[in-house]
């Protein structure tokens, strides 16, 4: 029912991005659902029955664009519950400070921030370290310069240490990250 090499291709792509699946009209997503491999299944945003001979390009956005938007309101939903959470062992952060921090340290697994505005701040040009208040830089005593949006500033550096971020609407505390270690004591900028 489901190719091998299929499967192995849609493994193969960025683990964030949602499937979207065309079923002929004849196959129950019940069966195919029931044929796909957990770890594919975790990537299905859904589907939806069309017949394949009367299928267009435009046709297919037109159909998998409501998938797609459920799948993303779904996503974000989850992931501002999520982030309003402490897990146990202080892998989380929330609010400016403590996610300033946790990026300086290449803590952040996912930074979870949101998808409007601005927050100036600062940025040390030589060790790109940034911080919330002027000075020198806690890391390297350079001089910060100010930036327009330490919330750009944050994403780029989590994305340049191959962590993922995630923009949502209202994250708990004004941005929030899930971490891949606990912070160091006292740990604020």
């Amino acid at each position: 029912m489901i190719s091998r090499a299929l499967v192995d291709k849609l493994l193969a792509a960025r683990a964030a991005d949602p499937v979207v699946v065309s079923l002929y009209l004849q196959v129950p997503a019940a069966q195919f659902l029931a044929a796909v491999p957990a770890g594919l299944r975790d990537h299905l945003a859904g589907s939806f029955a069309a017949d394949p001979h009367t299928l267009t390009p435009a046709r297919v956005a037109e159909l998998a664009a409501p998938v797609i938007a459920r799948w993303a309101a779904a996503r974000e939903q989850l992931l501002t519950r999520q982030a309003g959470e402490r897990p146990p062992g202080g892998l989380a952060a929330a609010g400016l400070g403590e996610c300033v921090a946790a990026v300086n340290q290449h803590a952040v697994r996912l930074l979870i921030v949101p998808d409007d505005g601005l927050v100036p701040g600062y940025l040390c040009a030589p060790c790109r370290g940034l911080a919330t208040a002027s000075g020198n830089c806690p890391g390297c005593g350079a001089p910060l310069d100010p930036v327009p949006d330490l919330i750009e500033e944050m994403t780029v550096n989590t994305i340049d240490d191959g962590a993922a971020v995630q923009a949502v609407s209202d994250p708990p505390g004004g941005v929030a990250a899930r971490l891949r270690f606990a912070l160091a004591a006292g740990a604020r900028r």
